[in-house]
């Protein structure tokens, strides 16, 4: 015989399973908050393969979590009187650009130098290191150009000559960073720089780095004293 009301204490616990649960009777008004907040959290980027639940129109499907995730995503960031980002560069990314605040606390009268780091946080040494930095404004030209072509080089030169706590800020965009040949360019803009005004600079380079996979970058200055600053790293996911 059927029933039509059940009295209160007349259904044991887990006596309802979902063979008696009617399809589609699972609405709003019965699903708790505790079903998400009751959950064990990530704590972390969701990973490509997990999914989400979404609607789709009105019916309930799931998402891998890589149609909905930006591909352009932060892999590194660092506060602190020595500046270093390390083991954030993998097979995983490519195309980082990195956002750095840079303050010359160290010695006056030097220039930014930027280092590439391998998987042990060491500096990687270049067979050859040619790069270029382009200036405007500098208080006495317009323009000023700086090369450099460098052998058994470890450094990579960011700035012309920069004046003790001055901050300067800049972008830099690397790519192939784990073949033999690393490409980076960058812009930066600081005031009262030298020469009491400010700056605009371009600049680029390539780094040979002869198969060593590169990983992380670290700053100071020429006179090998550090700096402080800000740096954050996005990167842009291979697949």
């Amino acid at each position: 015989m059927s029933k039509t009301t059940i009295p209160r204490g007349g259904i044991t616990a887990d006596a309802i399973d979902a063979t008696l649960i009617a399809d589609d009777a699972i609405s709003e008004e019965h699903l708790d908050a505790t079903a998400i907040t009751g959950s064990t959290e990530l704590a972390a980027t969701p990973a490509d393969t997990d999914e989400l639940l979404i609607s789709d129109a009105g019916t309930l499907k799931r998402i891998d979590a890589s149609h909905v995730l930006s591909k352009f995503i932060r892999v590194a960031n660092v506060e602190s009187n020595s500046l270093s980002l390390t083991d954030f560069m993998s097979s995983s990314y490519y195309l980082y650009t990195i956002y750095a605040s840079v303050t010359n606390t160290g010695t006056d009268n030097t220039f930014l130098n930027m280092r590439f780091l391998n998987s042990s946080d060491q500096v990687v040494t270049a067979n050859l290191n040619g790069s270029f930095i382009y200036t405007m404004g500098d208080g006495s030209t317009d323009y000023d150009v700086l090369s450099q072509n460098t052998a058994s080089s470890n450094t990579n030169r960011l700035s012309i000559g920069d004046d003790i706590n001055e901050t300067y800020n800049y972008v830099i965009n690397i790519t192939n960073h784990q073949g033999n040949n690393i490409f980076y360019n960058f812009t930066a803009t600081t005031e009262n720089w030298t020469n009491g005004t400010s700056h605009s600079i371009k600049g680029g380079g390539k780094f040979y780095s002869d198969g060593t996979n590169i990983t992380g970058v670290d700053f100071l200055t020429n006179a090998g004293t550090s700096v402080s600053g800000k740096i954050a790293a996005f990167a842009i996911k291979t697949s």
